[in-house]
């Protein structure tokens, strides 16, 4: 995936965020950059503009002023009322972004070239070179964009930066195993061992994810696994023992850390025009987070 620009002779990545100065997504400080689109649908994803391949209008209700004028604006009767979009009928010409005087809408998504990326990795190159920092690709999975990654990766080596990679798994081995030859760092989330959780919440069948991570041990580049904890589906004791037995017989990942589920991305789903599908309270209890953390100790697994 990705468009071949015959202006800039590159490859175009399709990028919702760039976010500099990141202290969460690999070591010391990073700009991570969220590419578009993934072919898993976790129900408790915290980026869901991130999901589809696809610009997106955004909506924010909280600036918006119910003026109206998006609706009159838009050519083709897709914005019924503010915020109210028909997305059969939007063509994302972006009228509607242009004439809102409170920037209430946005569109999410834009192709950028590596060039143009790199020229923001260059400006923090200090922050990286004095924290032990570089750059983190995330998204979405970033490997469905792999066409952009054969163009960007090498650039990214030539520069000398620390390169980290975001990844779920749930693609060809052949994906992972390309980016290993530039990748300094994965970050790969385990999000259930029992296949029938994983497919049930995400969508997929988790068999070649668990593979995939079993076969990129054996090329020698750092892992960080990192694993959701979300109340009601993996969080049980016999659950994330099958997680951390699995991960003790891996040789080679250098750390594991345990992510309570938080609620950060559920704004965004109705921005988009998505529902929200998780039900209940998913936030795990700090006992069961205690808990969770003996259980990987008692599997000598590395934890954050």
């Amino acid at each position: 995936m990705g468009i071949f620009d015959p202006d800039w002779h590159e490859v175009s990545a399709l990028v919702t965020n760039i976010q500099r100065f990141s202290v969460n997504d690999g070591p010391g400080i990073r700009t991570t950059v969220f590419l578009k689109g993934c072919n898993l649908r976790c129900c408790w994803c915290h980026n869901p503009e991130c999901i589809d391949m696809h610009p997106q209008i955004q909506f924010d209700d909280v600036v918006c002023q119910k003026c109206d004028l998006c609706s009159a604006s838009c050519p083709n009767g897709a914005m019924r009322s503010c915020g109210n979009i028909d997305q059969t009928k939007c063509v994302l010409c972006g009228c509607c972004v242009k004439i809102c005087p409170y920037d209430a809408l946005s569109i999410v998504g834009e192709w950028k070239t590596s060039s143009e990326l790199l020229e923001t990795m260059k400006k923090d190159r200090p922050y990286y070179q004095e924290s032990g920092g570089g750059v983190t690709i995330s998204g979405g999975e970033p490997l469905l964009q792999l066409d952009f990654l054969h163009n960007f990766l090498p650039k990214l080596k030539q520069e000398n930066f620390h390169v980290a990679l975001d990844t779920a798994g749930c693609v060809p081995f052949s994906s992972l195993e390309y980016a290993a030859c530039f990748a300094d760092l994965f970050l790969f989330d385990v999000k259930a061992f029992s296949s029938e959780i994983h497919k049930k919440y995400t969508g997929a069948d988790n068999a070649v994810i668990l593979e995939n991570l079993r076969r990129l041990s054996s090329l020698g580049t750092e892992i960080w696994v990192r694993i959701p904890i979300i109340a009601g589906i993996n969080d049980t004791g016999d659950e994330i023992a099958a997680i951390a037995r699995f991960l003790s017989e891996i040789p080679g990942i250098a750390q594991v850390e345990l992510l309570p589920f938080h609620d950060y991305g559920v704004k965004k789903y109705q921005s988009i025009g998505k529902p929200y599908l998780l039900r209940g309270d998913p936030h795990p209890s700090e006992d069961f987070m205690l808990t969770a953390k003996r259980i990987c100790s008692s599997f000598c697994l590395p934890l954050r």
